[in-house]
């Protein structure tokens, strides 16, 4: 009897996760489209901004981030201010990567983003977990534009990437 009663709680929060994970991944597309009102909608309901979010990227590897990280890759100025008045913070590292929101501006290549942590007065010299810089990432992925933003601001990059030195020099 009481096998079954562990079964039947555990089945019940497998199923509350799984309405959850289906819940950020509306947000999340809802802030990938810019629908401002949906988000907000979600918001007023309840929703946990500091929620983790667990993905595999391509090399295998977990990645968990949060809905500010999700903005700052694909989302706009407006979506941004909505968050962080909301309690979202600029400086929130993801989980593992240690990624800020800076870091995924720059590898969404968003400029708009980027501009509005610079005009939020975001840390350009937080690293990852390791040890890289949103100047770093910006030099290696080519940024030119978001490099123009970031450069007069940040200290020198003092670990490179590994095997992409000649990229990052």
């Amino acid at each position: 009897m009481k096998a079954r009663r562990m079964l039947s709680a555990a089945k019940k929060l497998r199923a509350k996760k799984k309405k959850i994970d289906t819940l950020i991944e509306s947000v999340k597309r809802a802030i990938k489209r810019g629908d401002l009102e949906f988000v907000s909608k979600r918001m007023d309901d309840g929703l946990d901004l500091h929620q983790e979010d667990g993905v595999f990227n391509w090399r295998g590897t977990k990645v968990v981030h949060k809905l500010i990280h999700t903005a700052a890759y694909w989302g706009t100025r407006e979506m941004l201010d909505l968050l962080v008045k909301s309690g979202c913070g600029l400086e929130t590292p993801a989980k593992y990567s240690g990624c800020t929101p800076l870091h995924m501006a720059v590898l969404g290549r968003n400029v708009e983003a980027v501009e509005y942590f610079l005009d939020h007065h975001a840390n350009v010299n937080a690293v990852d977990a390791d040890g890289h810089k949103a100047i770093c990432v910006a030099r290696l992925i080519r940024a030119k534009e978001i490099r123009k933003l970031l450069e007069p601001l940040s200290s020198p990059c003092e670990k490179h990437f590994s095997g992409d030195v000649d990229i990052i020099n």
